[in-house]
């Protein structure tokens, strides 16, 4: 998870800034299943001369074969959230036989029927046309008050995406993909209005007093993410914010979930130093926004 993390610091990814893509050689396959609603990935288990094994995810590798002796595999490694803990998320793009001569790695690209909406004048009236299209699609709306959205944690196996605000960052957007699964993209992209320092603030001391008033104070930091439309590390470094300026004080429980209580006190020698961390993950996050809004979707 460290090395994770300090990747995911060298987001965003994008054009001039590709994902790192990482190898380790002479490994076999020990065990391998369909997943998603259909069953077009792959959950294959490699093992390495050490008898160490790792899983990895094959997305929409479902009709290829896999490896039958010892190969080399190149992937790509970001966090990710399974049965409940946080992982390393290990996504194979290729791999070489150890007996061949090499390939060149080139990820797997998912295709879908895709609408693009990231640009029209009138997004409002064009949801409202996609709605009456497809009834049954999955919005996916956070900050932005959509009726009938879902954040990110309520997402499902769904055919149809309506995708309504820019996701925070490239894992957060794989992930909502990985999840619904969709074989139909409709994209709009609103622009979420907590990206500047104050706006951000604001929104989750908002969060933090309806939580210590309606839920005993109790958050847990997905759902704090969610309902900001951000990042987790935004998030808890916002927290971090809140409490150097006198404004909050908390405690975090094993399980990672917050026990959240409001301050009323002077600000800390941190604060300063803190604010410009925050602000400089806001710029990350905006950039990434940035991307999203003009990168080249699949079709």
């Amino acid at each position: 998870m460290a090395l994770t993390a300090d990747i995911e610091r060298l987001a965003p990814f994008g054009n001039g800034n590709p994902p790192l893509t990482l190898a380790t050689r002479n490994l076999k396959v020990a065990s391998g299943k369909g997943l998603g609603r259909r069953g077009e990935h792959l959950q294959v288990e490699v093992e390495d001369a050490g008898g160490r094994r790792q899983r990895v995810i094959w997305w929409r590798g479902a009709k290829a074969d896999l490896p039958s002796g010892r190969f080399d595999l190149a992937y790509t490694l970001r966090s990710s959230r399974y049965k409940g803990e946080r992982e390393a998320l290990v996504e194979w793009l290729d791999c070489r036989p150890l007996d061949a001569a090499p390939i060149d790695v080139e990820a797997p690209a998912p295709a879908y029927e895709l609408q693009d909406f990231r640009h029209c004048a009138e997004p409002l009236n064009m949801l409202a046309q996609a709605r009456e299209d497809y009834p049954t699609a999955t919005i996916w709306s956070e900050v932005e008050a959509i009726d009938g959205a879902v954040d990110r944690l309520q997402l499902a196996p769904s055919e149809t995406l309506i995708v309504w605000t820019v996701p925070p960052a490239e894992a957060v957007w794989s992930a909502a993909l990985a999840t619904v699964n969709p074989s139909r993209l409709i994209l709009f992209g609103l622009r979420a209005p907590t990206e500047k320092l104050p706006a951000f603030l604001a929104r989750l001391a908002a969060l933090v007093k309806y939580a210590v008033k309606r839920k005993q104070g109790l958050a847990g930091l997905e759902t704090l993410a969610a309902a900001m439309g951000e990042r987790e590390r935004s998030v808890s470094l916002g927290l971090q914010v809140l409490r150097a300026m006198g404004k909050l004080d908390y405690q975090v429980g094993a399980g990672g979930d917050y026990r959240l209580a409001l301050a009323d006190g002077a600000p800390g020698d941190q604060l300063d130093a803190l604010q410009k961390r925050l602000s400089m993950l806001l710029r990350e996050t905006r950039a990434y926004r940035n991307y999203w809004l003009k990168m080249k979707i699949q079709e």
